[in-house]
């Protein structure tokens, strides 16, 4: 078993100046992710653009008073909707992690390879994992609302052990970058701002947080020539390998 590391991006509807900050963190190293798609307008040069459909129905602006029918119509819309965001994408990670076995069928519909909603933190050797109707499954290593929530590493890269075998798909989020988030109860306290770049730069706190933690992931990248793989990449050469 090798190892490999995948950097995932949750957009969670980021102002576009929150969304280039953690993109350009990203190009200035030359590396590579996989972007979790909310919405429209939404451009990612070398980057992979994937789905991240809000299967809740409260609160969802894709709705917009259209009645939501059954829960299998519902999902059907969204899943649809946000794939017109990101016609080319071929995987799916759920706002919440949501999942109902309906969406599977659904995916397949909409000729979708992967899913990535289940979180294994920190377990080691994980590999992509058979799921139902011909969808692959990538588990989330890390995911930085978990760790704000369990405050487990204390955003120290040795606490990842990147350098273990398995695949590492690390998820993260442009608001809780931006902020350098370091408690939830931080990060609560600028959801009023969540949409206003100014008010959260001004937020963004000092010693080590998500934005510390991120940055010394890909300079460990960089540094030990690691280059990150594409979770599309990843799904096609599985598939082609079972051929």
């Amino acid at each position: 078993m090798s190892s490999q590391v995948a950097i995932t991006i949750d957009v969670e509807w980021a102002h576009p100046e929150v969304l280039d900050f953690v993109v350009t963190e990203l190009d200035c190293r030359n590396l590579q992710a996989t972007f979790f798609c909310t919405h429209a307008g939404i451009e990612l040069n070398g980057h992979e653009r994937a789905l991240h459909p809000n299967y809740r129905r409260h609160g969802n602006s894709l709705l917009e008073g259209r009645a939501a029918g059954t829960d299998v119509e519902f999902y059907r819309y969204i899943a649809e909707s946000t794939k017109a965001f990101c016609p080319e994408a071929v995987g799916s990670r759920s706002h919440n992690l949501f999942w109902d076995n309906a969406l599977a069928s659904i995916y397949r519909d909409q000729g979708l390879k992967y899913t990535s909603n289940t979180l294994l933190p920190l377990v080691p050797g994980l590999e992509p994992l058979e799921g139902v109707k011909g969808l692959v499954e990538f588990p989330i290593y890390y995911m930085d609302h978990w760790d704000l929530d369990e405050g487990v590493t204390d955003f120290r890269l040795d606490s990842l052990r990147l350098e273990r075998d398995g695949l590492k798909v690390l998820d993260f989020h442009p608001n809780l970058l931006f902020i350098n988030a370091q408690t939830d109860a931080q990060y609560a306290a600028s959801k009023r701002y969540y949409r206003d770049p100014g008010r959260l730069e001004a937020l963004r706190a000092p010693g080590c947080g998500v934005l510390t933690l991120f940055r010394e992931v890909l300079d460990f990248l960089v540094d030990t020539k690691t280059h990150p793989v594409l979770l599309r990449d990843v799904e096609a050469l599985r598939r082609k390998a079972a051929a």
